[in-house]
């Protein structure tokens, strides 16, 4: 349900940059209207193959690893490289420490077991990739571009691997030992660092294993070597903006890939589809002035509150968890960082300075969010930030911090509405509030404290039981297949944690309502089944038979179909709301029922 909220969403925010262009009111909606404007414009294509055809000639100019580096930091700096990536936030240990982090690179194909072939059509997928690179290289006038498909197959075994490092946080001298091949002088020296500031500063590096990577690229690749690379990089990054001819080798890959070709989103798609991606702070701040209500926000924060309440009584009242674990858990929930529907707090805000094609708007948007990073790390910012898109059709919840974010596009009917059942929106929104919060204690979450920052503060018999309780719930999900293939009960493992345990609160805060209201029997046993029905009409969906393929691969939830059927089955509320018999396909053993939280 999720994509036809966003369908109605994405329909407004149309509507709202049609109004941009026309009548602009703040200066994000002056940013948006140019933007827009320029992509529009006659011939928008061509000026966007004329700018990527002068940074194909530019490459030509690189002559040593010192300009490549320089070449690195500008297009760190623009956000266009992906090699890695740097951006800002805070350091896992200490969250009141706001660092620059430097993070893995990204790859064009979904993940490694596409370059290596492992996957169902993969290998086919990979030469596919590759003569795109190569055939749109030549039109460019750039012959052997597909050797950057062979460059990602070597890099993408480093890039897997290091989702698995620790983090780890270095001076700007440390930095520059540990990966001398690299010269740092050159790279943030063309990011707006000169060597006083840099070398003082800390960075955390996000996958060092990653960066060891790079830094070996570095000392091994030759000039001509980067230069494949970063023109392969620039035609990535940019092919979507050019004349048709020049898209359609690429077009085809996503559309084998995902099944869904480019230009079946039509025009109006594809331009929101880019605003989203360069403009996304001013589309989300531009989003707020239409939504922006302090009424409703009040009455969405009593509504979580219920749900942060509920799962604090679940957490006091478990039995396998010890006092002291216990005693921080609810501490966390206390402590826990509620965005609701938007940001209130003041914003120091960069407009970038847009030019005449929609390729040079992407590379001055990026540079001016890497402004806004470089502020916010000179001013060693300890406050919360909001910097999730109030125009998503999602929630989040983030470790580091310790904080809860509820965007305003998902607070809307059939999620949630005034004249919805109470039982259809702890359903729905509850379950949604409920996932995000028990992400806080999920394998991954439960190694941050009250306070996000990284900490073990499990006994090590909560963690024991913790790990035995989970890998019950992985064995019930690697029993179910999809497409001929069996769901990854371990990839899937925090996720159906957080499904779990999201069901449990919310339906907790619901029965407590249900409590204060003196509800009947009747009426309890008919909001009961509204909550589930609720909850999964929020899962329904029509799905790609490529893109489902793609997703048992790469995603970590599992699919729509077992987010419902292997959760509701774990509580006596859903047998008693619809009679259910152990004759029934669902009907599972109470012994076999899991609650964790």
């Amino acid at each position: 349900m999720t994509d036809e909220v966003q369908a109605i969403v994405d329909s407004e925010l149309l509507v709202l940059l049609r109004r941009c262009v026309a009548r602009p009111q703040t200066i994000e909606e002056k940013a948006l209207g140019s933007f827009v404007s320029t992509y529009t414009a006659p011939k928008s294509d061509m000026g966007a193959l004329a700018h990527l055809k002068d940074l194909l000639n530019s490459v030509g100019c690189m002559n040593t690893r010192d300009d490549v580096c320089v070449a690195l930091g500008k297009s760190l700096y623009s956000k266009t490289c992906t090699l890695f990536s740097v951006y800002d936030g805070p350091e896992e240990k200490h969250t009141n420490h706001w660092r620059f982090h430097i993070s893995n690179g990204t790859l064009f194909l979904p993940d490694l077991a596409y370059y290596k072939g492992s996957v169902v059509g993969g290998k086919h997928h990979y030469i596919s990739y590759k003569s795109a690179l190569e055939a749109t290289g030549i039109l460019l006038g750039y012959a052997g571009l597909g050797e950057f498909a062979d460059y990602e197959a070597e890099y993408a075994v480093h890039i897997e691997s290091g989702y698995d490092d620790d983090t780890k946080v270095y001076t700007g001298k440390e930095l520059e030992n540990a990966y001398s091949a690299i010269n740092w002088s050159a790279l943030w020296g063309a990011y707006g660092l000169d060597d006083a500031e840099w070398k003082h500063m800390r960075f955390v590096v996000d996958a060092p294993s990653w960066l060891r990577h790079v830094n070996h690229m570095m000392r091994t690749y030759t000039v001509d070597q980067w230069r494949t690379l970063f023109r392969a990089v620039h035609i990535v990054c940019f092919f979507s903006l050019l004349p048709a001819k020049y898209r359609k080798e690429l077009e085809d890959v996503n559309e084998a890939l995902y099944g869904l070709h480019d230009s079946e989103m039509g025009g109006d798609m594809r331009l929101l589809g880019l605003v989203k991606q360069a403009m996304a702070l001013e589309l989300s701040r531009a989003y707020k002035r239409v939504v922006e209500s302090p009424t409703f926000r009040n009455e969405i924060r009593e509504f979580v509150e219920s749900i942060q309440r509920s799962a604090m009584r679940r957490i006091a009242d478990l039995t396998w968890m010890k006092s002291a674990t216990k005693s921080t858990a609810i501490e966390k929930l206390q402590k826990l960082h509620l965005g609701v529907l938007y940001p209130v707090q003041a914003f120091d805000y960069v407009s970038p300075k847009l030019g005449e094609n929609s390729l040079e708007n992407i590379i001055e948007a990026g540079r001016a969010n890497s402004k806004m990073s470089l502020r916010r790390v000179r001013k060693k910012l300890t406050s919360q930030i909001w910097d999730n898109p109030v125009f998503m059709v999602n929630a989040f919840y983030l470790a580091t911090g310790n904080r809860f974010v509820l965007p305003a596009a998902i607070v809307r009917e059939p999620f949630y509405s005034r004249n919805n059942s109470i039982g259809a929106n702890y359903g729905a929104l509850g379950c949604v509030i409920g996932h995000e919060i028990i992400h806080a204690f999920d394998e991954n979450g439960k190694e941050y404290d009250a306070h996000g920052n990284l900490r073990n503060w499990w006994t090590p018999t909560d963690n024991r039981t913790f790990n035995r309780q989970t890998r019950a719930l992985e064995k019930l999900y690697n029993k179910d297949r999809l497409l001929g293939r069996h769901i990854d009960g371990s990839q899937t493992l925090s996720e159906n944690i957080a499904d779990l345990g999201g069901m449990a609160i919310a339906l907790d805060a619901l029965k407590v309502q249900l409590e204060l209201q003196k509800a009947s029997t009747d009426v309890r046993k008919r909001e009961l089944r509204e909550f589930f029905v609720a909850y999964a009409t929020s899962w329904r969906e029509k799905a790609r038979r490529e893109k489902q393929q793609v997703n048992l691969v790469v995603d970590v939830h599992s699919p729509a179909k077992y987010r419902v059927n292997n959760i509701v089955r774990h509580f006596q509320e859903w047998y008693d709301a619809f009679d259910v018999r152990e004759s029934d396909d669902l009907y599972l053993d109470p012994r076999e029922r899991i609650t964790i939280f």
